[in-house]
């Protein structure tokens, strides 16, 4: 039986893919020197490169992030020499790669969306993150490997013993690129449904124990879950009473909601009733005046031109920081509500019930970072949020305008760190 042709359409591609080669160009000629993160980053190759992968280099590591960035950008060095716009380059190739990781798991689950993956350029956070030499793209793309690995194909009942121990090999790597990872094992248990009793506990065993392989030794290593030098970091804020960020969740969950506006409107498509409009406008009523009291997330949007404006620490700065705050948090809160009204829907597929734990977990894993937000935290859950959203994916005509809107905002924001 012939596949469907894919449903999404071939405009749409070429925008998303006029993204990347947008990002790619972006890339190449302006060449600047390593800047915000990247250099601290780039500097533990360095270290790598004089002591070796031992105790001595996993102790001194700079940055909160695992080994892998280091050990990538030490095995690419031939090619990049560890020099603009190479070493950006490399987060190319990853993406890439992802990409394609993305069309072999969508052609497992649904032939008509295998090119669904392009839509990755439709959310702004993979601008940055691809864009610039830092450390998620290639932990993504591990992290989209064990997806693609352990997730058995349409035919299959059970996963053979090697591809687990693989898969779980590949989520290994992505731990310790960007530790947040770890908390996805918690979801693992919700993929063993496919499998006979006998081979269930086996096959959560393998993949477990591969996934711990490294990060238990680095752990150890560290004696904790970053290098010492964050570690102690993250000391002192705890001892200043930030042992938790709640309102980190909120944003980070506040980013999925847009991402998934983006790639997937009908996501939140839900018939509402006039009751539920009235109940909605009353509960961000009640948001905005607890937010006020409580100052549970203040956010301040387009904060230069907003401080030209607003006199700092003026009334109107308060009140703007509260509302948007609010809507942020309303935000969130109805995209885990739309997350809980649509499993019915999809009859509590395995692996939308996988995508949408995994959603949670990342999101939670924000709030233990305390000493501030990036939208690159959330950018570590792009495989499951598109992954998610393919099942609520609809040709229309406004895809065009979401995907433009998009790839624009995500090309702005990577312009804005190079021209800054």
């Amino acid at each position: 039986m012939m596949p469907r042709a894919s449903r999404v359409t071939i405009t749409e591609k070429a925008l998303l893919l006029a993204g990347l080669v947008a990002m790619v160009i972006i890339q190449c000629f302006l060449v600047r020197p390593p800047f915000y993160d990247e250099a601290d980053y780039l500097g533990n190759v360095a270290f790598l490169q004089k002591h070796g992968f031992g105790k001595t280099y996993l102790v001194s590591l700079q940055g909160s992030a695992g080994p892998l960035y280091s050990l990538v950008h030490y095995l690419f060095t031939p090619v990049t020499h560890l020099a603009p716009p190479f070493i950006r380059l490399v987060n190319s190739f990853f993406l890439a790669g992802t990409i394609a990781l993305l069309y072999v798991r969508l052609h497992t689950a649904d032939a008509a969306m295998r090119w669904y993956g392009l839509y990755i350029m439709a959310i702004p956070m993979t601008y940055v993150v691809a864009g610039m030499a830092l450390t998620e793209m290639p932990a993504l793309f591990f992290f989209t490997a064990f997806i693609t690995l352990v997730l058995p194909g349409k035919e299959q009942t059970a996963l053979p013993l090697w591809k687990a121990a693989l898969a779980g090999f590949c989520l290994s790597l992505a731990i310790i690129g960007r530790q947040p990872y770890l908390t996805t094992l918690a979801a693992l248990p919700l993929l063993i449904t496919t499998h006979t009793k006998d081979n269930r506990t086996i096959f959560l065993l393998t993949t477990a124990f591969f996934a711990l392989l490294l990060p238990c030794f680095i752990f150890y290593t560290w004696k904790g879950l970053v290098p010492p030098i964050e570690g102690q970091l993250y000391k002192n804020l705890a001892e200043q009473g930030s042992s938790y960020r709640i309102d980190f969740f909120f944003l980070c969950l506040f980013y999925f909601a847009i991402g998934m506006l983006l790639i997937a409107p009908r996501f939140f498509s839900i018939n509402h009733s006039k009751q539920h409009r009235l109940m909605y406008l009353l509960a961000f009523a009640f948001c905005v005046v607890i937010n006020y009291q409580f100052h549970l997330l203040e956010v301040l949007p387009l904060k230069g031109l907003t401080m030209q404006l607003l006199s700092p620490g003026s009334m109107g700065q308060q009140l703007l920081e509260n509302i948007v705050g609010s809507i942020v948090i309303c935000s969130a809160c109805y995209f885990l509500f739309c997350m809980y009204r649509q499993l019915p829907t999809m009859h509590f597929k395995r692996e939308v019930l996988f995508y949408s734990m995994v959603i949670l977990l990342i999101s939670a894993s924000c709030a233990k970072i305390t000493w501030g937000f990036s939208s690159r935290y959330a950018a570590q859950g792009l495989t499951p949020l598109l992954l998610l959203g393919s099942y609520f994916y609809q040709p229309q005509r406004a895809n065009k305008v979401l995907v433009i809107a998009g790839v624009v905002v995500g090309l702005s924001a990577l312009l804005s760190y190079f021209l800054a």
